[in-house]
């Protein structure tokens, strides 16, 4: 492996955007995020929803898919999204607001606390 020269540390003041999502069914999708992981809808329009706990810097982004198609299981796509929770009892609650379909095997708490965390 070639030696690379270690880059100085990224801005820890990063974060990611909004999340933008294509999706079939824009109220089915919009109750997700909203019922189950809690974010709360900033605004909504006949062909997209804005959710998050910041109206100015929205978490999610949907917008409503004209005629849309049944995607190949082979196609690329947008498979995992995480969101830093402020503390292990919130990402708690947001399992616990999940489906049993999902699995537990969503919520990574090593992304709640970067620390070994007791």
């Amino acid at each position: 492996m070639a030696n690379i020269e270690s880059a100085d540390p990224i801005d820890p003041e990063l974060r990611i955007a909004a999340v933008r999502l294509d999706v079939a069914d824009l109220a089915r999708s919009t109750d997700f995020y909203e019922r189950v992981l809690g974010l709360p809808l900033i605004s909504r329009e006949h062909d997209r929803a804005l959710l998050g706990a910041d109206a100015r810097r929205p978490a999610l982004a949907l917008t409503a898919i004209d005629g849309p198609t049944l995607a190949s299981p082979h196609s690329t796509g947008l498979f995992h999204v995480a969101w830093l929770h402020p503390s292990r009892a919130a990402l708690t609650d947001t399992v616990r607001r999940s489906p049993a379909h999902l699995g537990r095997s969503t919520a990574h708490p090593t992304t709640a606390c970067p620390r070994r965390c007791t």
